[in-house]
């Protein structure tokens, strides 16, 4: 199973939110192929944290950008991330990586949801944001 390619499509049109979903792509498809060359656990687990903070950092401007616009289902999105980051840390414990075919798969799952989340989610708020200026 091969993750989803990255396409104009994804964005929202806020330069900020746009800058971060591709480089939160970029640092999903680095651990994708990480997983894929069969590097080591720990180096996958570094790559897996700078991801985490970077979620983290880019949920922190989503919800700023929410918060202008008065966007309404705000706890719905968090909540989202949630379930995401919590989906991402299955993949930052320091272990020997068994079955790298599994882990590799759950992982474009992984990915393929965040894509979806901002076709899904992200735009909605873009038509918010659009509609308050």
């Amino acid at each position: 199973m091969k993750p989803l390619s990255w396409s104009n499509k994804y964005q929202t049109g806020i330069a900020q939110v746009d800058e971060q979903n591709k480089r939160i792509y970029d640092e999903m498809l680095e651990i994708y192929e990480a997983l894929s060359a069969g590097m080591d656990a720990e180096v996958i687990n570094e790559m897996v944290v700078r991801l985490s903070s970077s979620c983290r950092v880019h949920l922190l401007v989503e919800h700023l950008v929410m918060d202008s616009c008065k966007y309404t289902t705000d706890e719905g999105h968090r909540n989202k991330y949630e379930i995401f980051a919590a989906n991402l840390d299955k993949f930052s414990v320091p272990k020997q990586l068994g079955d790298r075919s599994g882990m590799m798969n759950d992982f474009v799952d992984l990915m393929n949801w965040y894509l979806s989340h901002i076709i899904d989610d992200d735009v909605q708020y873009k038509q918010c944001l659009l509609e308050t200026r």
